[in-house]
């Protein structure tokens, strides 16, 4: 059976977690990478903690979205990497500031 649960390290690496109870502890630090809001847009990364990649490879660990004034996600993208996922956010945010101009 695949480990599902990740840690996401001081230095933005991840790894599997030990056991739920380490995922659990680590969830309550370490959820939100980062979140911009653009008027009544918001941008939203963080670390999901459990592996949504469940056709094998590389696990998926990030995620930013989008949520209009409604609060309604209006797109959503996710990654394998810290990185990814920082540079997937500016992506988000350039593309809001584009549309909105």
């Amino acid at each position: 059976m695949i480990n599902r649960y990740y840690i996401l390290n001081k230095d933005k690496t991840t790894r599997e977690a030990k056991d739920f109870e380490e995922f659990d502890s680590n969830m309550k630090e370490n959820q939100i990478v980062k979140k911009t809001e653009i008027g009544k847009i918001l941008i939203s990364t963080v670390f999901l903690g459990v592996n949504h990649n469940y056709s094998g490879g590389e696990p998926i660990l990030f995620e930013t979205m989008i949520f209009n004034d409604d609060t309604e996600y209006e797109y959503q993208e996710r990654y394998s990497t810290y990185q990814k996922a920082l540079e997937g956010h500016k992506k988000c945010c350039q593309m809001i500031m584009d549309k909105y101009k």
